[in-house]
């Protein structure tokens, strides 16, 4: 992390902050990543629209940010690899017992 610049940090946390005050505001949910994904795999759910486009914007803005000139960092992966899935399969466990 040679080049951490405040600024750049601050504007970036202050978007987040605001999708998710926004969400919020105009849906009355939280913006947890596990809760809005869990949400997408019941089918009976009538609010899939959003969780779509919320997942979409998360995969889509950093290839966007890729293809206009935005060096990509290379991702460094867990000691072990079973660790990220296990951890990702226990949230959405306990977020579908929560709802």
């Amino acid at each position: 992390m040679a080049n951490f610049t405040p600024l750049s940090a601050a504007i970036g946390g202050g978007l987040i902050g605001l999708s998710a005050v926004m969400l919020m505001l105009l849906t009355g949910r939280i913006a947890g990543i596990s809760g809005i994904f869990g949400g997408l795999l019941n089918f009976k759910s009538d609010d899939r629209d959003w969780r779509i486009a919320f997942i979409a914007g998360l995969m889509l803005a950093p290839l966007i940010a890729g293809w206009i000139g935005y060096a990509m960092p290379t991702p460094k992966l867990p000691a072990s690899l079973v660790s990220a899935p296990g951890s990702g399969v226990a949230a959405l466990r306990a977020t579908a017992s929560a709802e």
